[in-house]
């Protein structure tokens, strides 16, 4: 399981008092599925994290009256960007190490320009370039609050994981290596219309 951190300050901002709490939600990993490192894991985490977002704000909105924001780790900003897109009010957001590209709230070019992933779409493109299919560029774009983002440049989750043999494990990694990869799940065909532009079976679909 992953969590995201809620926190909640009740009565007048001099006389706070704070509390706080805690949303989990199953994620695959070694540990639960297939012993060893299996590149669709993440991928499958990531989908069950959007399916979450509703499920965070139906909790933070039965708190009821108070001052409520929200700190998020890693994957768990996928969950508070569902929730966000499901309409989630907070105070304040604090993202930390985010696993969500930073042009899902900013469509602009000066944002999606990052050379790695862009020389990755001309080998494998991905919705994100496929105009009007977007992906993750722009989806939260409507969403507006006091968002405030931390990370590390060499984070070893997001950036720099190497592993012997396996190569890169990092979230920026699987970007690139495994968005999309036909034999392991996260299917996109450019040239398909409507829905069968994107599939998602993992390992239990074929086209």
């Amino acid at each position: 399981e992953r969590t995201v951190v809620c926190w909640f300050v009740l009565g007048p901002e001099i006389y706070s008092t704070s509390r706080f709490c805690t949303f989990a939600w199953p994620t695959y990993n070694s540990d639960n599925d297939v012993p060893g490192f299996i590149p669709d894991h993440y991928n499958k985490s990531e989908y069950v994290a959007w399916k979450y977002g509703s499920a965070l704000k139906k909790y933070v909105d039965s708190i009821g009256r108070a001052s409520k924001n929200i700190a998020a780790h890693s994957m768990g900003n996928v969950v508070t960007a569902s929730a966000l897109k499901s309409g989630l009010s907070v105070n304040s957001y604090v993202a930390m190490e985010a696993a969500i590209p930073a042009g899902c709230y900013d469509p602009s070019d000066a944002v999606n320009s990052y050379a790695k992933f862009l020389h990755a779409e001309q080998s494998k493109p991905t919705p994100d370039q496929a105009k009007p299919d977007l992906g993750y560029r722009g989806e939260m774009a409507d969403v507006n609050g006091n968002f405030f983002n931390f990370y590390s440049a060499n984070d070893y989750a997001l950036k720099t994981g190497t592993k012997p043999i396996i190569g890169s494990v990092s979230w920026e990694g699987n970007q690139v290596d495994y968005k999309p990869n036909n034999d392991l799940g996260y299917f996109y065909y450019p040239s398909a219309t409507g829905a069968e532009k994107y599939q998602i079976g993992f390992r239990e679909s074929s086209r």
